[in-house]
Parts: structure tokens; sequence; C-alpha cells
């Protein structure tokens, strides 16, 4: 078994492809899984550095709450998992052309 406790990772991941409205954003939840996977093999949290950069449609998944529910009438279910990346050292970056033309 190889000690992974001294390893780093920077991993981007691109999602474009929003959740169906009132759904979680199966594709954000790729980096919790990331980040479970490799702390449950020995990876340090604090060596897992995430971004996660945004686009198209699912620019919109990375509302707070209270805007996505005016907007779409349904509860934004990626919330929640948008809090526990940041709070596991995730980055998140918006596209600027997509916020303009999604009205993010």
């Amino acid at each position: 078994k190889s000690d992974l406790s001294q390893a780093q990772f920077k991993i981007a991941f691109d999602i474009g492809d929003g959740a169906e409205k009132g759904a979680q954003n199966n594709h954000i939840n790729s980096l919790a899984r990331f980040i479970n996977m490799h702390v449950a093999h020995g990876v340090k949290p604090e060596n897992i550095q995430l971004a996660l950069v945004v686009h198209g449609g699912a620019s919109v998944d990375v509302l707070e709450n209270s805007f996505y529910k005016v907007r779409f009438e349904k509860d934004n279910k990626t919330e929640s998992l948008i809090k526990q990346l940041l709070a596991n050292n995730t980055q998140v970056y918006v596209c600027g052309q997509s916020a303009m033309h999604m009205k993010v």
C-alpha cells in the first residue's frame, strides 16, 4: 500500500451541464466524491485544492437558494453541496459570459 499522506492535488473541474430544475447537479457532486475518496485513502484534506469552473447551464446551480427559488420556484438542491465544497478549500469560478447570458 502506498503512502498518500504527502500527496498534493490541485485539480480544476469544468462543469457546463446544469441540473434539472430542483435537482442536485451530480456533475458538481463529482468534486465531493473526489475529496471523500482521496481522504479515505490517506490524503490530507488540506492537500486537496479543487477549483470548480462553471459555465453554461451549470451557472444557475451555484445560485443561493433564495435567488434560485424566486427564479425557478424550486429549491436549489446543489446549494448545500456548494457550501460543503467551499468549506473544503474548493474555489468556485463562474464564466463571466455565462453569468451574463444566464442572468446570474
